[in-house]
């Protein structure tokens, strides 16, 4: 990395050259302005440069002849251009930093080529600009792409289904789904499941962060999921029989405890996901009677097959705690907690 001083005023670039990238017109340096070179490309610096008289800052390339290096060295590079997709809908930004400006957008499904450059939660990538032949380069959080698109099915599952092969707990019965209208109890915050074999493992890898032993819903434990999924969530595993794990990391493939009965009357797991801190008692309801559907609780609203809560002054919602159908959130890799 270095400083420099830009020796006559231009229009910046988006990318390394003049045959893929366009000149961005909103984005340019004036003669004399003081610059960091963050690495250089064939005939470019890549650089970083406060926007007006602000803290905002901006990324972007210029010909390295317009460029005078004062202090420090600069590396060269060059991109890996490995190909990426978008699992959730986002705005690209000019630089890594969450006050930068947006840059463009991007939809889920997208391809787009990651250059291998990370910073926090940000990934530099390569996308075509829509309508044009030209391409831009732009910061895009690294937790909303992965390597294989996404899966265009929410799925979610009600009372008497099996779940699908290629699933956590596949085989087994669900008892009561999300919201599941068809049960008895109404506005579940949850999954019921009768695990086949009774060993209980996480969705998604992630790290333990509390256990508990409550009046309602027994022995649990509580993962946090950041890791490989598009926006960070945290599961609860209720009315263990026992826990067999209950703190560090976990994968897909650990044993958290056992089934059973702990706080209620049959052998089952109760399955929560949900944002916005980590509880090990979370609500199996949104009523206290348990015959209240989400509607009916908190009037009509978009997606309430999807989710519940997200105010504290909604009832049965642990201090503001936003719950999600488990298998929408599975199925989508955590997409779906982004577009409710």
């Amino acid at each position: 990395m270095a400083t420099g001083k830009i020796n006559s005023a231009t229009t910046l670039r988006w990318g390394p050259n003049t045959t893929t990238y366009d000149l961005d017109n909103s984005s340019s340096v004036s003669t004399n302005e003081v610059v960091t070179v963050l690495w250089s490309e064939s005939n470019f610096y890549y650089i970083e440069y406060n926007v007006g008289s602000g803290t905002t800052k901006k990324r972007m390339y210029v010909p390295t002849s317009n460029v005078t290096i004062t202090s420090g060295s600069v590396p060269t590079y060059t991109s890996t251009n490995e190909t990426r997709y978008i699992l959730a809908n986002a705005n690209t930004l000019y630089a890594p930093y969450s006050n930068s400006a947006a840059a463009g957008s991007l939809s889920r499904s997208e391809e787009v080529k990651y250059t291998g450059k990370k910073e926090g939660d940000y990934a530099l990538i390569d996308y075509p600009i829509t309508g044009s032949s030209k391409r831009k380069r732009a910061w895009f959080p690294h937790m909303s792409m992965g390597n294989t698109p996404p899966t265009s099915t929410i799925i979610q599952y009600k009372n008497g289904a099996t779940i699908a092969a290629g699933l956590p707990f596949a085989g087994s019965r669900v008892t009561q789904g999300f919201n599941d209208k068809t049960t008895n109890f109404k506005g579940h915050l949850g999954y019921d499941i009768v695990v086949s074999g009774g060993a209980i493992k996480p969705i998604f890898a992630g790290t333990v962060v509390g256990t508990g032993n409550t009046t309602y819903n027994g022995l649990t434990v509580t993962v946090y999921h950041s890791e490989g999924v598009v926006h960070p969530f945290y599961s609860t595993y209720c009315h263990l029989a026992s826990i067999a794990i209950s703190s560090g990391t976990v994968s897909t493939s650990s044993t958290l405890g056992v089934q059973g009965s702990t706080g209620t009357t049959s052998e089952h797991l109760h399955l929560a996901t949900y944002t916005l801190g980590s509880t090990n008692d979370p609500s199996g309801y949104c009523s206290d009677g348990k015959n209240l559907t989400f509607e009916q609780v908190m009037g009509n609203y978009t997606n309430s097959h999807l989710y519940y809560g997200g105010s504290t002054s909604w009832p049965r919602c642990n201090n503001g705690k936003k719950f999600f159908d488990p298998y929408a959130v599975i199925s989508t890799n955590g997409a779906i907690i982004g577009q409710v």
